[in-house]
Formats: C-alpha cells, structure tokens, sequence
C-alpha cells in the first residue's frame, strides 16, 4: 500500500510539474507578445494623433493667411480712399476658390452686420454680433485667430466652425471682423485618412471637451452629438495635469470597444485629438498566437493526462482491492468494539446481580434491588438488539411500512404517556399537542412513527435534568391527496453545541462521548429515526443552542383520508371466527408449547404469580396431539422455532383439524424471539390470533392474556 501510494504520488508530481512547465513558458510567451502588440499600438496611436495635428495644423495655416490679406486689404481700403465693395468681393471670390475647404469667407463691420461675402449682401441685414467670436474680437484689440467652438450657421443652417481675425479703422479702433468657415464634414474627412483598424477611433474636441467630430460616427448616442462634453475620468485627469500629449488604455468607450488611446494637444488650434486602436484589431495576431499556443499546451495535457490515467489506473487496482479488504476489515472492527462495549455492560449488571443473589442471608430489600438491576439490565440489551435489527433491517432494505389509518393527535397522545411516570420521576413536565385540522385521520405507518417517537422522547427525558419536555405534531403542507407532517420534540435540557450536531443522526455517534459514559446509550436511535423518515419520503433534523435546550423533528409524507373514505385499512374478520368469550373458564390451563427448558419454567413462573394453570409441552406434534384427544386450553402460547413440528406447521394443522371437526376456535398467541415484521405476518398467515416477542414483558403479557380472556387478572406485583 506505502509503496503503490509513493509511485502514484511520484507519477502525480511528475505530471503535474511538467504541464506546470508548459504552462508557465506558454503563459510567459503570451505575455511578452501581448505586451508587444501593446507597445506597437500606442507607438502607432501616438504616431496617428502626431500626424493629425501636422494636417490640422497645415489647414488652419493656409486658413489664417488668407483672413491676414483680407484684414489687411480692409485697414488699407478704410485708410484710404474708402471700401472698394466690388474689389473685395472679387478678392474673397478668389480666395474661396484657392480654399475648397472653407464654405465662406465674410467681412462683418463694427456692428455685427455682414457686409460683403458670398451668397450675402449688406442689403440681407444679417447679424453676427451675438456670436461669441465677434464679442471675443471686439473686445480684444490684439487681433489674433480665434477658432471659435461648432455653431449652426444662421445662413447654411449646418455645423460650421469659425476662424476669424479683426480688422481696426485707421484710428485703431474696432472696425469689425473677417471670419471663414469651415463644415464639421471637413474634419471628419481629414480623420478618416488614418487606418486604425475595424474599430479604430479618432476623435477631435476643443479645448473646454467638447465634441467636434469623431470617427466612426455614433449618432444614436450622447456621446456622439457635436458639443457633447462627456470624457472618462482617465482623460479628464491626464489633461488636467498639462500634459500635451499621453497615452492612456480605456475598457469601456462609449461604443462599448477596449481601446489603447493617445491624445495630443494642437499646436496651432484650442483643439485635442484623441486617437485610439480597439484591442480586437491590434491583438488581432496575438490572439491567434495564443489560440496556437493554447491549442499546443492543452494537447500536451490531455496526452499526459491519457499516459496518467493509464498508469494510475494500474497502481489503482491493487489499491482498490486492498483498500476494499481493509475497509471491511475496519468496519467490522468498529461495529464489533461498539457492540462488544454495549452488550458487556447490561451483561455485567446480569451476570454481577445474578451472582450477588446467590449469596446467602439476604435481606428482602437487597434481593429486590439485585432484582430490579437484573430486570433493567436485560431490557437494555434488548432495547439494542431491536435497534440492532431495525438498523439492518433499514440498510439491506428489507424494511417494509405499513400504510394503515392513523391519528396524529392518538400517536402523540399515546406515545407521550408511555413516559409520564419517568418524566414525574425527575421533576419534568411532559404535554403534548396536535397543530393541525381536528378529525382529520391519514395513512401511514403508526407502528414505526410510534417507535420514531419514542426515542425522541427517550432522548429529550434522559438528557433533560429541570424544566419540560414538549412533544407536537402538526400539518406543514398539503394537497388534495397528501400532506407532509411533522413530529418534534423539545425540551430544556443541555443542548448541543453546533459543530457536534453533524453527528447525532450518525450510528454509533453521540455529540461527546462523555455522553456515553453519562447517559449510556449506542447512537443507534436518531440514525434510526432518519432512516425511517427517509423511507417514508421526509427528512429529520435539530435546532438546538447549548444550555439552552434542543428541539429534535422528523417529516414525513401522508396520504389523506377523506371523509368519506373507510380508514379501516385491513378487512374485517368474520364474526364467526372471533373468539367468543367465556369459552376458555377460567380452570382451563393455558396451554405452553416451548422446547426450551429455561424458556417454559419462566413462562410458567409468569403464569403462575398471575394465578392462572399451566400445561407445558416440549413441541409442536405433542400440542397438537394433546388437543386433538380432547384438550381444551383457555387459549396457546404458541413458540415459533421448535424441532419435531414448529408452530407454525402446528398452527396450520390445529385450524385444519378445528375446521374438519367443527371445534371452535382456539385463541393461539405466538411467542416467538422473531421480532421482525415478517415474522408477524408469517404467524397470522397461517391462523395465529396475536403475536409476542421474546425476552417477554411481565406487563405485555398480562396485557394480551386480559385481551383474550373473559376474567380480570391479578396484579402482578
């Protein structure tokens, strides 16, 4: 096993490390190249934005030496002779011609009328003196360019953009203005020269952020309107720093791309241009680099993974069957010191008791303690070996529910009092309640919910030292058909901590095993009750706080008796074949067919303090001979398991003899150490009246000898 474990860690390791390698050396090829490509794009950006501001540059040059001659001509007319309309009107004529770009070039006087100009005259009154370029002129006699933000032109109703200078009188004052414009087309055309890939963007504001023009266009978005000021915070930032030129990566544009981008100041313009590379077009070529890349690694992995597997797969083999062999040799280990523990403890107390009472001169007291520990003790391993067998029972799947009408209020009601005088013995107090529709009757298996129960009783009682024990029932769901119950019970005990409560519904686990030594007990009852409520399609579980008390449940899954529905699940016996009492007077002996000698001087001794005749026979061909010659019993204990004829082939041939004869019928109980449900079944298939497991309860038998027969018995005690 060490060894088979040392070569398939060394062969994992081997692997491991080995795609790690591969791994690690592709992951750090693909970096270095995705960091080239990103150094290429912003050299490329920064480029791009570089050649943008030569040729902005250039245009507005050619722009301004234009509007210098036309200011010039018009100070030199003013200073002389006067305004030579029809020369300056050719000379703007010939200018506009040289300037293709510009949609017109306009003289305005002093007080904001256009005077001469292309498809204009002074006639046509038109005002400029609101815009912000006159104001700007009129108050500012150095007479610069002023590049004015996008307006809609008052004569070609488009986005113009304005360049202006001013002329003075020949005194030096404010005489007016020349101005030119130029269409927001003409930018967007001078962009669209650069390639920036697919989805490249070139963008060009004014120095206050907003929007000249930007290619591609987005019209549908804010963002993408003429004058829109939105940036993003890494931009706004850089150019608040002063910085003429950065470059900067953007993960969300507004059109939704990932983008390098590189912006720049101009030179001769109160203008910034940004342009930017979407990372789908310059990792493009990385991309398929690390599909290649990729492709090549994870072949290299599924190809040792493949290798790998065929050898583990080898040591695993071995390994399985090993582990196999000393799985089960462990568990049986375990549950063998489990039960070993559980069952030499009540045996101590039997065994010890039992040797004490042969003691001579004893006092009457002593002999009833050593009896009443014998007594204990004994139900103690019986309780285990019935919790033994239901838990077998449950994993073999060989646990077969009943599906009979029940009473919720009955089973709590019933299951509680079974505890009263217990509960009363420690200080406790102990009620019970049904939350749910009155009268309303279900079908399920009373049977086990009786037995899933009382081990929450049992549990809440023994770990619950003052205060109160509370056991309910109520209706969580329904439909037309079924309904989900719930069972709980809570008490004002010690409570568990939460890291312990994982284990309570585990076999032979308990929240602390000082719980063991204080409480005693297998762990076997709440695996039981989760069991149970699984076969019968619900769940179990705790809410406890330590020192504070817990409350246990269980669900489970009914049908619904409606009211016109006949609850009663088993047919009707026929009034003939129910004893009749009186027949078996009270000096008929009870009949005990038991091979076992020990076993028939207990039932005798039972019998006897109940003052009732006994006859005894060792099997079942003796019984059925003494009955068929004119025996009379007041009624049969009946064992199962006996050599010569057993009781149930006994049982078989005393109904047949009864129905030959036209006998009446004899009440015949079997007594049996059977104790599963289809040992039940197996008797009263074959004609027994009733059914009682070994080792017997005084207070069960009295019971069902009162049920069977037409006289009070006496107390026991």
């Amino acid at each position: 096993m060490t060894s088979s474990h040392h070569l398939r860690g060394l062969l994992i390791i081997g692997l491991i490390g080995a795609n790690a390698l591969v791994f690690a050396l592709s992951g750090y090829s693909l970096y270095q190249g995705r960091k080239q490509h990103e150094l290429r794009a912003e050299m490329l950006t920064q480029n791009i934005a570089g050649a943008v501001d030569q040729s902005v540059a250039n245009s507005i040059e050619k722009i301004d030496l234009s509007l210098r001659m036309v200011a010039d001509e018009m100070e030199r007319q003013l200073a002389g002779k006067g305004l030579d309309e029809r020369f300056m009107t050719a000379l703007l004529e010939r200018f506009e011609q040289r300037l293709p770009d510009v949609e017109n070039l306009r003289v305005v006087d002093a007080e904001g009328l256009i005077i001469l100009g292309s498809r204009v005259s002074r006639k046509d009154r038109i005002s400029v003196a609101d815009r912000d370029y006159f104001t700007h002129h009129r108050g500012h006699a150095d007479g610069g360019l002023h590049i004015s933000k996008p307006m809609v032109g008052r004569v070609l109703k488009k986005y113009l953009i304005p360049f202006v200078r001013r002329y003075n009188r020949p005194d030096g004052s404010f005489g007016g203005v020349v101005f030119a414009t130029i269409s927001e087309d003409h930018f967007t055309q001078l962009l669209s020269r650069f390639n920036l890939g697919r989805y490249g963007t070139v963008i060009l504001r004014d120095a206050d952020f907003g929007l000249i023009t930007r290619i591609p266009a987005i019209p549908d978005q804010q963002a993408g309107k003429i004058g829109d000021k939105g940036v993003s915070p890494e931009f706004r930032k850089l150019v608040g720093t002063g910085a003429t030129s950065a470059t900067y990566y953007l993960t969300n544009s507004p059109d939704g791309f990932e983008r390098v981008l590189s912006y720049r100041r101009l030179v001769g313009a109160p203008m910034m241009i940004i342009v930017g590379m979407a990372s789908q077009d310059y990792l493009a070529g990385w991309r398929i680099e690390a599909w290649k890349t990729g492709t090549l690694a994870f072949s290299f992995l599924l190809l040792s993974v493949l290798m790998g597997s065929i050898q583990l797969r080898l040591l695993a083999r071995s390994e399985r069957r090993e582990q196999a062999a000393q799985a089960a040799n462990l568990a049986k280990s375990q549950f063998l010191a489990a039960m070993s523990h559980e069952i030499r403890t009540p045996m101590n107390g039997i065994l010890g008791m039992a040797q004490l009472l042969l003691l001579p001169r004893l006092t009457d007291e002593e002999r009833c303690e050593y009896s009443r520990t014998i007594l204990n003790s004994g139900q103690t391993l019986l309780a285990l070996l019935n919790d033994i067998l239901d838990l077998s029972k449950v994993e073999a799947g060989k646990l077969e529910l009943a599906h009979d009408a029940f009473s919720p209020p009955q089973i709590v009601s019933e299951s509680a009092s079974l505890f009263v005088e217990l509960a009363h013995a420690k200080g406790l107090k102990l009620d019970s309640a049904w939350i749910g529709p009155e009268g309303q009757r279900y079908r399920a298996d009373p049977l086990r919910l009786r037995q899933m129960l009382s081990n929450l009783i049992s549990n809440a009682i023994k770990f619950t030292g003052t205060g109160f024990v509370r056991v309910e029932a109520a209706e969580t769901e329904r439909n037309e058909s079924e309904a989900v119950l719930e069972f709980s019970v809570t008490d004002s005990g010690m409570g568990i901590p939460p890291e312990k409560q994982s284990l309570l519904f585990q076999a032979f686990s308990q929240a602390d095993r000082s719980t063991a030594r204080d409480f005693g007990g297998t762990g076997l009852g709440l695996s039981i009750v989760r069991d149970m409520a699984s076969l019968m399609g619900g769940s179990v579980g705790v809410e406890s706080e330590e020192g504070r008390g817990s409350r246990f449940w269980f669900r489970i899954r009914t049908q619904i008796i409606q009211e016109t529905e006949e609850s009663r699940h088993l047919p009707r016996l026929p009034v003939e074949e129910l004893p009749v009492p009186g027949e078996q007077g009270p000096a008929r002996p009870i009949l005990v067919v038991e091979d076992n000698a020990v076993n028939r001087r207990v039932i005798e001794a039972l019998l006897g303090k109940l003052s009732l005749p006994v006859e005894s026979v060792e099997n079942g061909q003796l019984a059925v001979d003494a009955i068929t010659r004119g025996m009379r019993p007041a009624l049969v204990l009946m064992d199962v398991q006996m050599p010569v004829l057993d009781g149930l082939r006994t049982t078989e041939q005393i109904r047949r003899w009864e129905q030959e004869t036209l006998q009446p019928r004899l009440t015949i109980i079997a007594l049996t150490a059977g104790a599963f449900e289809e040992d039940r079944l197996d008797c009263v298939a074959v004609g027994m009246d009733d059914f009682l497991t070994k080792p017997l309860n005084m207070n069960e038998l009295t019971s069902v000898l009162a049920k069977w027969m037409d006289r009070p018995l006496p107390d026991p005690d």
